[in-house]
């Protein structure tokens, strides 16, 4: 397996547990634990992405409601400007949600 301990913490083997298991009629190349854990990790994967499109659509939500607030006080210019901002604020929020990890903490 190399040297990849974090990958062998996560999974729960050790070497030795390793070569134990593959010398009771594992094979090479199978790990206990890895498909259950890659399981585990794609189902999570997909709960974060509905949690993201609902994240945003809240975001848009509260957004549309600031704006609808300042709007009905019937300043023409308090209006327009909120527009900008609410608008700015929501397309910068998604716009660096979807930057890759690395870039966003430029």
């Amino acid at each position: 397996m190399g040297n990849h301990s974090t990958l062998r913490r996560d999974l729960g083997i050790s070497t030795r547990s390793l070569v134990h298991h593959w010398s009771k009629g594992g094979a090479p190349g199978q790990i206990p634990g890895y498909a259950t854990h890659m399981d585990e990790v794609a189902k999570a994967a997909k709960y974060l992405k509905y949690g993201g499109h609902i994240g945003i659509a809240l975001t848009g939500t509260a957004s549309s409601m600031k704006v609808q607030e300042v709007c009905r006080a019937g300043e023409t210019e308090a209006c327009e400007k909120i527009r900008y901002t609410e608008a700015g604020s929501l397309v910068g929020g998604v716009g660096a949600g979807l930057l890759p990890p690395a870039l966003s903490v430029l």
